[in-house]
């Protein structure tokens, strides 16, 4: 595993996971005065949800590769997930690229909600 490109991922993911309450703050400032508070609260229930969702059965779907079922059901709360080495051929670790792609699913659903507000 290389270092820096882990420290890089990490530090990409974080700076996607801030874009989640900023997107919020974002909506809460286009909106009524009465929607800003619960804009800002949904921005938060999004990032815990789809990170409980991600972690448990999102992984499994979007990378189960040819397998189907078999490996959804495998990769089911991240199981079999190394968090050492790289099963794709990648300078990561399979767990650190787990991290990065949920901080998109997070965001998209971010963005989503906001096309909802109003």
């Amino acid at each position: 595993m290389n270092t820096g490109d882990t420290a890089f991922i990490l530090i990409a993911a974080l700076l996607v996971w801030l874009m989640t309450p900023g997107l919020g703050l974002f909506y809460a400032g286009n909106s009524e005065s009465q929607n800003r508070l619960p804009i800002l609260k949904d921005s938060l229930i999004i990032i815990g949800l789809v990170t409980l969702l991600w972690f448990t059965i999102g992984y499994g779907f979007a990378f189960s590769g040819q397998n189907g079922w078999q490996s959804i059901v495998h990769h089911l709360c991240l199981n079999d997930i190394s968090f050492a080495k790289s099963s794709r051929g990648l300078t990561i670790s399979d767990a650190t690229f787990a991290l990065f792609q949920s901080m998109f699913a997070i965001i998209t659903v971010a963005i989503f909600a906001g096309a909802l507000i109003g």
